[in-house]
């Protein structure tokens, strides 16, 4: 989905998958309600949310074996990711990155994704509230570069070689 003002729901049981690089895109000021979906094996980020203006819902979705991200925000976009299943993508579950964006990661399981559960750099901020983040191969949290920060409340985190959290690069994480 693009564009200012375009606006578009995907709920109920809808598989998105095997697609060469987005399951499920929204940028250029639109806004997207994806809800109760499965979103797998897509080529890089299962679901992708870029540019100032953009929205996403991820509501109750299972975001499984991207290849690289299971939900991408960036370029000053926000999103919720709510009562979701993000496992298995091949770096991160969710990845917040660039001036402005911001992401609510609230009461998911993010679990076995092949290098951290939540990752946000470069000005972006995460909220990270009553999540179960388990198993993803280095580390549960990363915050890095200067002015990424992490608000991260009531969660779960275990199972990371790295450990729960980790800061570098002037990152911020706040408990």
């Amino acid at each position: 989905m693009s564009g200012i003002g375009s606006k578009a729901d995907i709920t109920g049981l809808n598989t998105i998958s095997l697609n060469g690089t987005k399951g499920v895109g929204c940028q250029s000021g639109a806004a997207v309600l994806l809800e109760g979906s499965v979103v797998e094996l897509n080529g890089e980020e299962g679901v992708f949310v870029s540019d100032v203006g953009s929205q996403m819902k991820i509501k109750g979705c299972t975001v499984r074996g991207n290849g690289v991200k299971g939900v991408g925000v960036q370029s000053g976009a926000h999103a919720e990711v709510v009562g979701s299943l993000v496992s298995r993508n091949g770096r991160e579950g969710v990845y917040v990155s660039g001036e402005g964006s911001r992401c609510l990661v609230q009461d998911n399981d993010v679990t076995d994704n092949g290098v951290k559960a939540v990752g946000v750099q470069d000005l972006a901020e995460v909220a990270v509230e009553g999540n179960r983040l388990l198993n993803n191969r280095h580390v549960g949290i990363h915050v890095y570069r200067p002015g990424a920060r992490a608000i991260v409340r009531d969660n779960d985190i275990s199972g990371h070689s790295l450990g729960p959290a980790l800061t570098e690069g002037g990152g911020t994480l706040n408990r």
